[in-house]
């Protein structure tokens, strides 16, 4: 469950909300699609949203490539159940959902169906009790989200296959067939959560949700040892890269890697989670950003050309005396973040020289572990901005 800062739910012009022009008020929703899409690769989410369902999922894919901060507001009005909702990630506009645990697609109605839209939701989703109240959350952008509720039960029991009723606002998922799922004139989720529909009030689960595309607020303290390149939204700009080692008897390796705010977030490629400085499996995931969208290189290199994508921020890393494969293969390498609280030893290991006015920017590195013989000269590294090209 991947989970986030508080947020105002009041709309504004870069918020996205579930707000719709009238109730639905149909009793069984028809999911039937005249032109059903084949499903597109991990990660991606078709272009077109669910004929019925529409007004029930969160459409997150105008801020692809950014981390969603937002706050789900649920209540259960009169229910006797301990539900327990949730939002999982769909793949197409039928409703599939791809399993994180083996990669296999499954669409509503097949068997697995309810397994893995509760791992998908573990995975980079969220889950939480119908009674929660105010929940903050951070999901990934660039994609869809669906909403499912787990009737008296908890997520535990669905993956241990102890026979839950799982529902959702794809009816040909649910095993009674039946619409567990209305929009209110106000814009919210109301969730019925009986089998058959049981009293059929619909105020068992009742759930909105307001989002915000995060700004970046430089941080504080390494506001130096980062490469800010928002203002270069929609373009690709080229680096002009010099590496250094002077003294050091390591072979140490240096990267950049995207983050997502002020604190230093990283979001993993591989799994769509977010780690903060600190949190256990952070230096992996910083090394899986470098090798997706930012770049790697040896503090031996000198000279290294590259190009990295304008209107993100790039934070520096060291691989102390290592590779990114001895990281990725989980061989114990020190990683070493400019953002302090990343580091094992507690220390900083980065000194920033600050931005010039000819565009360039550089940083010195200590690679032993608690600070060594503090020469900050094991890898010394200085980028220009040599050009941003429409991307």
């Amino acid at each position: 469950m991947i989970m986030g800062e508080s947020v105002s739910s009041s709309s504004s012009n870069s918020s996205l909300t579930t707000d719709i022009a009238q109730a639905q008020t149909t009793t069984v929703l028809d999911t039937t699609v005249p032109n059903p899409l084949t499903p597109p690769p991990v990660g991606s989410s078709s272009s077109a949203l669910p004929a019925a369902p529409q007004d029930q999922v969160f459409d997150l894919r105008s801020f692809a490539g950014k981390l969603v901060r937002g706050l789900f507001n649920t209540v259960s009005i009169t229910a006797d159940y301990d539900n327990t909702v949730g939002v999982y990630r769909i793949e197409d506009d039928q409703g599939t959902v791809i399993d994180p645990t083996n990669g296999r697609s499954y669409a509503p109605g097949s068997e697995g169906y309810s397994l893995a839209a509760v791992r998908r939701s573990q995975a980079d989703g969220i889950t939480f009790s119908a009674r929660a109240g105010d929940v903050p959350v951070e999901l990934q952008g660039g994609a869809v989200y669906a909403p499912y509720l787990v009737a008296n039960n908890t997520v535990e029991s669905v993956l241990q296959g102890t026979g839950a009723n799982v529902y959702f606002n794809f009816t040909a998922a649910n095993a009674d067939g039946f619409d567990h799922f209305r929009t209110t004139e106000d814009g919210k989720i109301a969730v019925e959560d009986l089998f058959n529909g049981g009293d059929q009030d619909f105020n068992d689960a009742i759930v909105s949700a307001t989002f915000e595309a995060p700004t970046i607020d430089l941080p504080t303290a390494p506001e130096d040892q980062v490469l800010d390149l928002r203002s270069q939204g929609g373009k690709a700009v080229r680096l002009l890269i010099n590496s250094q080692s002077i003294t050091a008897d390591y072979e140490n390796t240096v990267g950049l890697y995207r983050i997502e705010d002020a604190l230093g977030t990283v979001i993993d490629p591989s799994t769509g989670t977010s780690y903060k400085p600190g949190d256990d499996g952070y230096g992996l995931a910083i090394v899986r950003r470098s090798q997706a969208d930012g770049v790697t290189f040896s503090a031996r290199a000198g000279d290294v050309d590259a190009t990295l994508d304008g209107g993100n921020v790039y934070a520096t890393y060291l691989i102390a005396d290592a590779t990114v494969d001895d990281v990725t293969s989980g061989r114990g390498a020190n990683v070493y973040s400019n953002f302090v609280a990343a580091n094992a030893d507690g220390f900083d290991h980065f000194i920033g020289s600050g931005t010039t006015a000819a565009g360039s920017t550089g940083f010195s590195i200590e690679d032993l572990f608690g600070g060594g013989d503090l020469d900050f000269n094991d890898a010394i590294v200085t980028i220009t901005f040599e050009s941003a090209e429409p991307a």
